[in-house]
């Protein structure tokens, strides 16, 4: 899966971004909206961060806590891949990264590195909208101390793109 540098990952994303400035819905709310991916170093060194989607699937096998079932989705979601070189203490926010309302697992590298402390979570399932719940989120990638990474599944107010599903 070919890595993409900020450049390139911003000009994959240009034309749904502008969009997202263009139509926000949201005015006022500080917080990204759902299908977002925000990396935040809180660590003294700078870092380089890359997320990449490993799998797409239309369910959540919860036995495996790996994604199922097959779906149609661009080729830009399937093999969506992102990295981003932040200084102490910087933040970056992309918004409309994950566009389908589909489960994304995802992983994480820090300069290059998978983790091999078992405690840190460097993978994550991800639904922007989940089926049957009435929240939406964003995922975001925490860098701690050392260059730890931490996956996050973060609920948000800002539905952006998304209305969720209330299904009974």
């Amino acid at each position: 899966m070919p890595s993409l540098n900020r450049r390139a990952f911003l000009a994959t994303l240009g034309a749904s971004t502008i969009g997202s400035f263009a139509g926000c819905s949201t005015v006022g709310n500080d917080d990204p909206p759902a299908g977002s991916l925000q990396f935040t170093n809180q660590d003294s060194l700078p870092h380089a961060i890359q997320l990449a989607v490993t799998d797409v699937g239309s369910e959540l096998n919860n036995e495996t806590g790996t994604v199922a079932g097959d779906v149609t989705v661009p080729a830009s979601q399937r093999n969506l891949t992102a990295t981003e070189q932040l200084s102490p203490e910087d933040s970056v926010t992309y918004t409309d990264v994950f566009t389908e309302p589909m489960w994304y697992a995802v992983e994480c590298t820090v300069d290059g590195r998978r983790s091999s402390d078992r405690e840190v979570k460097t993978q994550a399932i991800f639904h922007p909208a989940p089926p049957e719940r009435e929240y939406v989120n964003y995922l975001q990638a925490l860098l701690r101390d050392s260059g730890r990474v931490e996956l996050a599944v973060v609920t948000t107010d800002n539905t952006g793109r998304y209305t969720p599903d209330i299904s009974e």
